[in-house]
């Protein structure tokens, strides 16, 4: 019934979610609520990441998130973007752990956006519960 949430799904549905009575932004919709990096094994970088989809009228798969590694002057030192390999139906509130790699440069800050996510029908509310 939802087989459109995967693209390899034979016949799955819509490769883009249209309908105008279901208006979306990913950029607005899938909301970083809180994002903390720490430096992990061998000069790697990790993430503890809460996203939120706001949306009360669509789901979203994979959210393209950009991490911006900056040294002390604000100056990009590194930028990075990896997709998220999960559904966040409308409302939900999900603590994840990501590993953003090897930082390749010293930074001094980092930050986290979500760029992209695909807009999907949220699978009906009383399915979920």
């Amino acid at each position: 019934m939802f087989a459109h949430r995967r693209e390899f799904a034979i016949g799955g549905g819509p490769a883009i979610l249209q309908d105008p009575a279901r208006p979306y932004d990913p950029t607005r919709d899938m909301q970083i609520v809180a994002a903390r990096y720490r430096a992990g094994p061998a000069g790697s970088v990790h993430w503890t990441v809460t996203l939120r989809n706001a949306s009360g009228l669509v789901a979203f798969r994979d959210p393209l998130y950009i991490t911006t590694y900056r040294d002390a002057g604000g100056g990009v030192v590194d930028e990075r973007h990896e997709r998220i390999k999960d559904i966040f139906e409308p409302g939900v509130v999900q603590t994840i752990e990501l590993n953003d790699g090897y930082a390749l440069a010293r930074f001094a800050s980092a930050e986290m956006r979500i760029a992209a996510a695909e807009a999907l029908l949220p699978v009906p509310r009383e399915a979920r519960d």
